[in-house]
């Protein structure tokens, strides 16, 4: 029992020796160093290595350490600028007996409250790049010294931490709040334990972010040898954008860096994504790689991850459920797939690839790719990424196909693609792979049958001479396309619909280029059923157009310097055209050599077209042969035309029963021996028209038996009121066209029997040789005559209003038959029988002279001499008229066509008067005598 006493007795003496020992050195801490003193020395120490101003509240220093409350740390170069550190609480406990053994360990270190500011400048620089110290450099260690004494911390905590970040030049502004931090056990020559957890707000870009992250690891610092360094992740919780990322880990080294992990990533509580495996790294840079990973899905909507990795460029797509192994890696300029398995439960994808010299202008392969899948329908502009023009949209497909690889070509064994309309399959190889450019040679076969479409739905860009509502039928597409180099062939490609088909062959040169050429050849069959301009809205198509059924036959080569047609055939009822030739630059100026052959056209068919010729009641049949050569300005025909038992009514005339041949080319017309009929009258005619397009010359000898004038001025009238003439297009340089060039015309034209509501009259006659005929009629010149047999006139003057021309020649029995206004005892002129009409006029710069002018009637003899002047219409005549036994009377007249002003020579009518009664007189005196 005593010596268990003084056992007792020597440890209790021993405690008591420690709290003496205790107490005495914090009775001479505080004696050598007052907290005036020591927080002098520190806030002067720390100015001097930070070189910024430095605040501090409280320190205290003691057995259980070091204390500072409120210290704060300036922004440079003092307080006025901000604050950079600040920390409300901070302890910090040494382990004094580690501290006897020459090793620095920390018992304890606590932060209360610390808040960092981290900022960047528009210079690039950050706000702790000032942080300097003004003290004298330390000398160098001397041997002795060299030996650092080990350092630890047994347990480090920070709480309610801030650190913000500031970046205005990258549109970056962070500040990580509740950050919580513990670290138990550290030290650089073990392992220790550290977890931590924050909240991240702020904004990257235009985006902006709100996270929380949380830690449980242990972290082997493998004293600082970067190849040694350890990370294990017992948990790792990163929360943003409404998805949830746990993981748990392992990184060991960083040089390089090495990492197995294995990840979830959920969303409303539902894992939508699972991962594993491991990564390897050549450097913390990147370079050389490789990589095991396996994930799997029950069904992803990628625009979550698309929110949370916004730079990572992730498609915006809804993926099912499916699973992925993957091995894979990368050493210097080769690279190897060992495995790919991407499976889903409407397909899989999987193979392997190698690769040699990357980055080099010859890279090789070798491997293959097999794709056995069911794809779902893409809506246009579903998947962006995809890149499809806009209203494209792919269908629901089926996907069967391998690719292999080898040296620095693919060859596509086989490749299939089924849609609900059909196949398109592939077949054939890929040159070049590594090269800017690669070079196909593969070849498309297509079997696909297209629905009905509306123009306006189509991705490719029609002319604007087809409407959106425009519908294209549905067709049959079958045939192939090579594809090899830049060059696209067609074989055989055939489009097929209802009535009809079209085949072309050929190929497009360069299609992927601005300077593509298209050397095509078509060949068409169709069948149209009768359509109207409902079925065809396009511009040009007549109002009310009756097209019947038809037939078409085509066979075309094209270019873009050449159209040859070698065939071109069209059945329109009993109307049947060919067409056969070549058009050059059809694209350009068109230039003409094409022969055109109507074997035979029925006009009672044709007149149903449209309201216009349905109105003309067209009637015959006949044939026509021209070519036509040319620029596409100014096309030159040339050919001839027969027809029999042609007619139509104008206006309400009918023109019947014409039979003749027209032959033409670009410098004459001729319609010799016409025959037909003018409302009752029978015509006969020959015409020629010589050069029309420039100097044009007009001969005509006609001869009518039977003429109704009025019937005809009537329907001339008519036919002016409803198609009133059409203002000029400008020329191509925006100047309003000229007027027709002047013509010359010469001929004849007999009338048998010419009635009229004013006039009948039988034996009508008129020749005439003319030039410079045109509308301004300054140009006019040579001379006309006139010849009448008997008839009546009932009304010169309302007869010769109906038409100007006839109105110049009527003029002086215009003016006798208003005699009776200006002579008593002058019978009514309005109602004569007439024995005959003769007249000879010279034209000459627009002005008529009357050579010969003569009426001779029952009731008046007349005569005119003088000149109109035509564009004027100014009239200087002299009318010479006698009436029954009245003296012979000269009438002057003035004014104009449309307004006469006759005066009546009194002066010369009673000189004549007394002329004639002196005569008499004399003659009476004479004859007793005699």
């Amino acid at each position: 029992m005593a010596k268990a006493a003084g056992w007792m007795k020597l440890v209790l003496a021993l405690v008591l020796t420690g709290v003496l020992g205790a107490a005495a050195a914090l009775v001479a801490l505080k004696a050598f160093f007052p907290e005036p003193k020591l927080r002098a020395m520190v806030l002067d120490g720390a100015r001097k290595q930070l070189g910024r101003e430095v605040r501090l509240e409280h320190l205290s220093l003691g057995l259980r350490g070091l204390s500072l409350d409120g210290l704060e740390v300036s922004e440079f170069p003092d307080f006025k600028a901000g604050t950079f550190v600040s920390v409300e609480r901070f302890r910090l406990r040494p382990s004094w007996r580690a501290l006897l053994r020459r090793k620095l360990v920390v018992s304890t270190v606590d932060a209360e409250g610390l808040t960092v500011r981290v900022a960047r400048g528009a210079d690039g620089a950050f706000n702790f790049s000032t942080l300097a110290s003004s003290a004298p450099a330390p000398a160098a260690p001397s041997a002795a010294s060299a030996e650092r004494p080990e350092f630890s911390v047994h347990r480090v905590k920070v709480s309610r931490g801030v650190l913000s970040y500031d970046d205005p030049a990258a549109g970056q502004s962070w500040r990580v709040s509740d950050a919580e931090l513990s670290v138990t056990g550290f030290g650089l020559a073990a392992p220790f334990d550290a977890s931590f957890s924050l909240r991240a707000r702020g904004k990257a870009g235009a985006r902006a972010v709100d996270a929380t992250l949380s830690f449980d690891g242990e972290i082997d610092p493998a004293r600082g040898e970067p190849a040694k360094l350890k990370v294990k992740a017992r948990a790792l919780r990163l929360e943003t954008e409404g998805l949830t990322l746990k993981a748990s880990g392992l990184v060991d080294g960083l040089a390089p860096p090495r990492a197995t992990f294995d990840a979830t990533v959920s969303a409303a509580g539902k894992a939508v994504l699972e991962a594993e495996g491991s990564v390897r790294l050549s450097s913390a840079s990147g370079g050389d790689f490789s990589a095991q990973v396996k994930a799997r899905t029950d069904g992803l909507d990628t625009t979550l991850l698309a929110k949370w990795l916004p730079s990572a460029g992730v498609p915006a797509l809804t993926v099912p459920a499916a699973t992925l192994d993957l091995v894979a890696e990368r050493r210097g300029a080769a690279a190897e797939v060992k495995t790919f398995s991407l499976a889903w439960k409407d397909g899989k994808a999987d193979g392997r690839l190698s690769a040699k010299g990357l980055g080099t202008r010859a890279p090789v392969y070798d491997g293959a790719v097999t794709v056995a899948a069911s794809l779902p329908a893409v809506a246009p502009g579903q998947y962006p990424f995809l890149k499809l023009p806009p209203k494209v949209s792919l269908p629901a497909s089926r996907v069967d196909g391998r690719v292999s690889f080898a040296g620095d070509a693919a060859r596509v064994e086989s490749l299939k693609v089924a849609v609900p309309q059909g196949t398109v399959s592939v077949a054939g190889s890929v040159a070049k792979l590594g090269a800017a450019a690669p070079v196909p040679d593969l070849l498309v076969t297509l079997a696909l049958a297209l629905p009905a479409v509306k123009a306006g739905d189509l991705p490719v860009a029609l002319p604007p001479s087809v409407p959106a509502s425009f519908v294209l039928p549905a067709t049959r597409l079958d045939g192939a396309v090579r594809l090899k180099g830049d060059d696209a062939r067609l074989q055989a490609l055939s489009l097929g619909f209802a009535g009809g088909k079209v085949t072309l062959d050929g190929a497009v040169l360069k299609y992927l280029s601005a300077a593509r050429r298209p050397e095509l050849e078509a060949v068409a069959s169709l069948t149209l059923p009768a359509l109207t301009d409902k079925d065809l809205p396009v511009p040009g198509v007549p109002p009310g157009l009756q097209l019947p059924a038809s037939s078409w036959e085509a066979d075309l080569d094209y270019t873009l310097e050449r159209l040859r047609v070698r065939k071109l055939r069209v059945k329109l009822g009993g109307n049947d055209l060919a067409v056969e030739g070549t058009v050059g630059d059809p694209a350009g100026r068109m230039a003409y050599d094409l022969l055109v052959k109507c074997k035979s056209f029925v006009l009672e068919e044709l007149t149903k077209l449209t309201p216009q010729t349905r109105e003309l009641e067209l009637k015959g049949s006949g044939f026509v042969a021209m070519s036509v050569t040319g620029s596409g300005a100014k096309p030159v025909f040339a050919g001839k035309a027969q027809f029999r038992g042609a007619g139509a009514t104008v206006a309400g005339l009918p023109l019947s029963e014409f039979n003749g041949t027209a032959s033409f080319d670009e410098r004459r017309l001729d319609v010799p021996n016409l025959k037909g009929k003018v409302a009752d009258g029978s015509l006969e005619m020959d015409l020629t028209v010589k050069d029309f397009a420039k100097s044009p010359e007009v001969t005509l000898d006609a001869s009518l038996d039977r003429f109704d004038l009025g019937r005809f001025l009537d329907a001339k009238k008519r036919y002016a009121a409803e198609h009133p003439p059409k203002t000029a297009a400008p020329s191509k340089d925006g100047a309003a066209a000229g007027p027709p060039p002047a013509l010359r015309t010469r001929g004849s034209f007999a009338v048998g029997a010419l009635s009229h509501p004013q006039a009948t009259v039988s034996q009508v006659k008129l020749s005439w040789d003319l030039t410079g005929v045109a509308s301004d009629l300054r140009r006019l010149n040579g001379g006309a005559r006139l010849s009448v047999a008997q008839g009546r006139l009932r009304g010169a003057k309302e007869m010769a209003a109906a038409n100007p021309a006839l109105k110049v020649l009527m003029l002086p029995v215009v003016v006798v038959s208003g005699l009776g206004r200006f002579l008593a005892g002058v019978p009514d002129l309005s109602d004569i029988a007439v024995h005959s009409i003769t007249g000879d006029y010279l034209f000459k710069d627009g002005v008529m002279h009357l050579r010969d002018s003569r009426l001779d009637s029952d009731k008046v003899e007349a005569s005119a001499a003088g000149s109109v002047d035509l564009p004027k219409e100014a009239l200087d005549l002299v009318v010479t008229a006698q009436v029954g036994r009245i003296l012979p009377t000269d009438i002057e007249v003035r004014g104009t066509v449309s307004d006469p002003k006759p005066k009546v020579k009194v002066g010369k009518l009673i000189g004549d008067m007394i002329q004639t009664g002196v005569q008499g007189l004399l003659q009476k005196a004479v004859k007793p005598t005699e």
